[in-house]
């Protein structure tokens, strides 16, 4: 769920900054030809490094949840099954005697 709403709100934000172009896009057309071809240019180029940003940003997060999941949940095996296992590793083997005979 997180990644899918990360993106929808990456490209929320990228509507709200492409709105804001576009009015910047209408005042510079009374300035210059030349800088409302930039302006033009600029969305166009946002867009693309957006879309190969996504599934970067989408790429990161999978991999860190990934990474912190087994992460965590070795840690909470390991540490609760050693403690298991050494208890009763220790016990069977003093109880039962078989090793010393």
């Amino acid at each position: 769920f997180m990644p899918i709403g990360f993106a929808t709100e990456n490209h929320e934000t990228l509507l709200d900054v492409e709105h804001i172009i576009e009015a910047l896009q209408r005042k510079h057309s009374e300035v210059t030809f030349v800088q409302m071809e930039c302006a033009n240019d600029n969305p166009q180029f946002l867009k693309m490094v957006a879309n190969w940003a996504t599934p970067q940003i989408e790429a990161l997060l999978s991999e860190q949840a990934l990474s912190v999941n087994p992460n965590v949940a070795v840690a909470h095996t390991h540490h609760g099954h050693h403690h298991h296992h050494h208890d009763d590793h220790h016990h069977h083997h003093n109880g039962h005697g078989h090793h010393h005979h």
